[in-house]
């Protein structure tokens, strides 16, 4: 009889530990950081004194990439970078941002947590029960566009001295009704970091410098793509992000639309290269 109810009491005890923490128990990291992942952005503050003082709102700008989240402008006083840790408490979820902030220019780590929920493309954070909750819209964009290919169709003359040689063409017109007259104009391509493809009928075979020279042996119309290399980025105070230009393009899907024997060259984009043309 003792042992049974020894055994009962264990069995209470092991099932109170489980619930007390599922109350607080840590979210699945895939489902419930997916949806975070990206930019927001919104505003706050602001409007007319009541004075004839008019402030302008304060921008605010988060960030949220794997487990690393940064915001600026947060209307709960907490601007900086860090981890963040999700969790459940009961139905209501929850993020632990533990960031490293500025204190009168001192840095300063500081842990702030938010409840929060997602409602299509709205993130909805409380930082306590009583508080107005405050609504970041998510900043619209994807990972991998379908198709977004920059690319140019060029005559390549050869390679000489790590360059691609390249002639172009731009056409004359007079006041005079008419076609116009066609100019060429040689410049060369440097190859340096440069990615070579020959498209064949099922696959996109990477090639070597001295493999395009045996098949660059006459003027042969090649395609010219253009790849922005990660770097980083010098960012002013107020900003989390920056428009870098196009995104990147699938070579694959280039090659796809291309017919075999093709040549495609992937240039590293660079203020001295012929990049790609504006929108």
């Amino acid at each position: 009889m003792v042992r049974h109810c020894l055994a009962s009491m264990g069995l209470c005890i092991c099932l109170t530990s489980v619930l007390r923490a599922e109350e607080n128990s840590p979210a699945t990291p895939n489902k419930d950081l997916k949806p975070l992942q990206g930019l927001w952005e919104s505003s706050w503050g602001g409007g007319d004194q009541g004075d004839g003082t008019v402030f302008l709102p304060v921008l605010t700008k988060m960030v949220i990439s794997g487990e690393q989240m940064q915001w600026l402008g947060s209307p709960f006083g907490a601007d900086g970078s860090g981890k963040i840790n999700l969790g459940t408490n009961g139905k209501r979820k929850w993020i632990r941002w533990t960031c490293n902030v500025k204190v009168k220019g001192q840095p300063e780590t500081k842990t702030v947590e938010f409840t929060y929920q997602i409602k299509r493309d709205d993130l909805t954070l409380y930082l306590d029960e009583g508080d107005k909750p405050f609504t970041l819209p998510r900043v619209a964009g994807i990972q991998k566009p379908l198709a977004n290919a920059v690319v140019e169709f060029v005559e390549a003359n050869g390679i000489r001295d790590g360059e691609l040689l390249i002639t172009s063409y731009r056409i004359l017109k007079s006041a005079h009704r008419g076609p116009g007259f066609v100019t060429a104009a040689e410049h060369s391509v440097p190859m340096q970091g440069a990615s070579i493809f020959h498209v064949q009928e099922c696959e996109l075979e990477k090639i070597t410098v001295d493999q395009v020279r045996g098949l660059l042996n006459k003027k042969t119309s090649v395609v010219l793509a253009y790849r922005q290399d990660e770097e980083t980025l010098a960012l002013e105070p107020d900003e989390l992000w920056q428009d870098v230009g196009p995104a990147q393009q699938d070579i694959e899907l280039v090659a796809s639309m291309l017919r075999p024997g093709t040549l495609v060259f992937v240039i590293p984009s660079s203020p001295w290269l012929p990049g790609p043309p504006s929108p």
